[in-house]
């Protein structure tokens, strides 16, 4: 019986692990969906509680760019000279302390 009580708390143990996880990876895309209804109508605003102050925008043309306020103002200078689309998948995502 005694071994029957372990299994059951480590399964309950891992079931709650994954059930944060999922709600983690939900929150994720949520954030992720917002970031591309911000690009694809140009919108600052949408992009103002999306971003941390220790955020880091890893730009593929230079230097990350870290903190809310200097993300915001890329995107500014981003919106003002060029219109894109954005569409983003995710087949997985990894998840690292406070990074995902």
């Amino acid at each position: 019986m005694h071994s029957l009580s372990y299994i059951i708390f480590i399964l309950t143990v891992m079931l709650k692990i994954t059930a944060g996880y999922a709600g983690e990876a939900q929150d994720i895309k949520s954030i992720r969906q917002r970031v591309q209804a911000a690009e694809n109508n140009a919108d600052l605003g949408l992009l103002k509680n999306l971003f941390t102050d220790d955020a880091v925008y890893l730009n593929p043309e230079g230097p990350p760019i870290v903190g809310s306020r200097a993300i915001r103002s890329l995107y500014a200078f981003m919106f003002n000279r060029y219109k894109w689309t954005s569409s983003y998948q995710n087949n997985s995502t990894e998840m690292k302390g406070d990074s995902a």
